[in-house]
């Protein structure tokens, strides 16, 4: 009898230890869907003769995968807006992040381009979206240094992000799993943000303080996860979020948005999985993930999921979006445009695409399209009143995407300049007139050739101006000559100490301060008024039409385009934009007299100083030479 208890006894045990295994050591899944930087691309775009994205079509992914795995996760990294003709109502309508919720995102950060309406605009926004009653995404942002932030509507702003019930983090719980979910906004990003008058902590102290935050506050936390609007680059010294990963181990996943980069794999730093699925909601990010033995999390399944054609769009989503685009036609009708898909130009050319203008700096045909479409609408709007313009400048970070061959849409045109918006509160930077100095003219040009490989964005185009550079010249010294070209073809010397007429964006013209900092101080542009005076408000310079309306980059290129010849009533883009027309001539020569010909005042400080680096090491080691000797002497 004692040996059956003595066996029950023991079955009994194994049957508990079998029952308490899951109890004990339950395993652990997550799936996380993800986005970022889809820049209010809500309906689908054509790209290379295929349609891509749609929040109809995404939609129905994130559908898809909520029906295979109830607990999975939607998560999005910042700049869902502004691209498209929707922003044009961002401040009143809220459109994009309550299509976000009803989409099912479960949170989102800020992108630097949420700013682009400035704090004021933003705060707007986030009011609309409460009004709306609009199921939303849960909004998070643990960066803002709100003590050092001075902006004009700095207050406003931590009032509405209050009331919105934007938090540092939290914590999202779905099925056993409770996630820490918390938002960063990185310094290239901040930089791109000049009229949010906000100041940031550094993101990698900022998530040091959160992850102990959450560590003392919060029990059970099995996942922490950053949406970090920060970015990740080639060259890893700049490359903040895997610089936020090696310096702070206690993230599991970086969601990195910004640098609109597609990691077909994840960066993987230590147990930090950083992962990025490019722009415009062409892809939408799939990670699955399982806790180990020690806590921590392996990689199950990584995908990006191309969103084209072969996804079908979800039709209750298709009519929602649908009450939306009236609300364009609002805007447009300011203009006199009919609709969004009004065809303004037949474009017989094959323009580079947005992303490759990135890697190469030359002169781009698009670049000279859209600088010369400013220099005409100012000859147009001014009239008999027009003062003539030397140069009009397009930095290559203000060009949102290229355009199509074949019809060009006014939506192709207002996607392309789609940023920002003037003193009108009206979507859409207006043009600045500005004057600068013949050597500012020539910095303007070495910002081109020394400083845009430090920072993309910063590429320029031009119109009424040729450079003639050399990248293997010395940094800050790479411009040969700079000179004027007239409507007539004809080169002319630029005089140092005269003032000539510039034209920009107004978002170019307020980015024209950061120059000095990107050029340590080495370069100086300060654009001034047409008496020489430095101009503190922007503002005020705003180019504004016979009406009293602002002059938009987008618009002044519509109005270009209709100026071509026509054919069958239809303008065409003529065939001199098929090709460059040395506005930048690049040589790349090593030969040494190329090197240091015509060198600037730079260079020529450079050299002093490495003349009077050696005469001193000279005199140093004489000076010791005749010590030694002196001491051998005197044993």
């Amino acid at each position: 009898m004692k040996k059956i208890t003595r066996i029950w006894i023991l079955c009994l045990c194994i049957i508990l230890l079998f029952v308490s295994i899951p109890v004990s050591a339950q395993s652990k899944e997550v799936s996380i869907l993800f986005t970022h930087d889809l820049h209010s691309y809500i309906d689908p775009n054509d790209q290379n003769s295929e349609s891509v994205g749609g929040f109809a079509r995404i939609k129905t992914i994130i559908d898809q995968k909520k029906s295979e795995d109830l607990n999975t996760m939607v998560l999005d990294a910042g700049d869902f807006s502004m691209g498209t003709l929707y922003q044009s109502v961002f401040s009143l309508e809220a459109i994009e992040l309550r299509l976000l919720g009803l989409m099912g995102f479960d949170a989102t950060t800020l992108g630097n381009h949420e700013f682009d309406y400035g704090s004021d605009g933003l705060s707007d926004m986030l009011s609309a979206a409460i009004q709306s009653g609009d199921p939303l995404p849960r909004l998070v942002e643990s960066n803002i240094d709100w003590q050092n932030s001075e902006g004009q509507y700095t207050q406003k702003l931590k009032e509405t992000l209050e009331k919105f019930g934007s938090v540092e983090y939290f914590v999202l719980e779905k099925g056993n799993v409770k996630a820490a979910i918390f938002g960063l906004m990185g310094e290239s990003s901040a930089s791109y943000a000049p009229t949010s008058g906000l100041t940031f902590f550094d993101i990698s102290e900022s998530a040091k303080k959160i992850i102990e935050t959450i560590k003392k506050n919060e029990e059970g936390i099995d996942i922490i996860i950053a949406l970090s609007h920060s970015g990740t680059d080639i060259d890893k010294k700049r490359s903040e979020d895997e610089i936020l990963a090696k310096n702070v181990p206690g993230i599991d996943v970086i969601i990195s948005g910004h640098s609109h980069t597609y990691l077909e794999e994840p960066i993987v730093i230590g147990d930090t999985l950083i992962v990025s699925a490019g722009e415009y909601g062409k892809k939408i990010g799939e990670l699955s993930l399982k806790q180990n033995d020690q806590g921590r999390w392996q990689l199950e399944n990584y995908s990006l999921i191309p969103i084209n054609d072969s996804i079908p769009e979800d039709p209750e989503f298709v009519e929602i979006i649908e009450n939306f685009k009236d609300k364009r036609q609002e805007y447009l009708d300011l203009f006199g445009f009919d609709s969004y898909d009004q065809v303004l130009a037949k474009n017989p050319i094959t323009f580079t695409d947005q992303m490759s203008m990135f890697s190469e700096n030359w002169e781009q045909p698009l670049g000279n399209l859209i600088s010369d479409a400013y220099r005409y609408i100012v000859k147009e709007a001014e009239g008999e009143n027009y003062i003539p313009v030397t140069t009009a400048i397009v930095p290559l970070g203000v060009i949102r995407t290229s355009l199509p061959e074949g019809d060009i849409t006014v939506e192709d045109v207002y996607s392309m300049l789609s940023l920002g918006n003037g003193p009108d509160h009206i979507s859409g930077y207006p043009l600045v007139s500005v004057y600068l100095t013949g050597a500012e003219l020539k910095s303007v040009a070495e910002i081109d050739a020394s400083v845009s490989p430090l920072m993309n964005v910063a590429r320029l185009y031009w119109s009424g101006i040729s450079s003639h550079f050399n990248p293997n010249r010395m940094l800050f010294n790479r411009v040969v000559e700079v000179k004027i070209v007239d409507d007539s073809g004809n080169y002319q010397d630029l005089e140092d100490d005269q003032l000539y007429r510039i034209v920009t964006g107004l978002y170019s013209a307020r980015m024209l301060g950061a120059v000095e900092a990107q050029s340590f101080g080495l370069l100086k542009v300060k654009p001034k008024d047409a008496a020489g005076n430095p101009i503190t408000d922007f503002d005020q310079s705003v180019l504004k039409d016979q009406n009293g309306r602002e002059i938009k980059e987008w618009f002044a290129v519509t109005q270009y385009l209709a100026s071509f010849a026509k054919e069958n009533g239809i303008s065409v883009i003529p065939d001199r934009y098929a090709a460059q027309e040395n506005r930048k001539v690049v040589d790349s020569s090593k030969n040494i007299f190329d090197l240091i010909k015509k060198p600037n005042k730079i260079f020529v400080i450079v050299v002093l100083i490495l003349i009077l680096l050696v005469g001193i090491i000279y005199l140093l080691i004489r000076i010791l030479m005749k010590v030694i000797k002196r001491l051998r002497r005197t044993r």
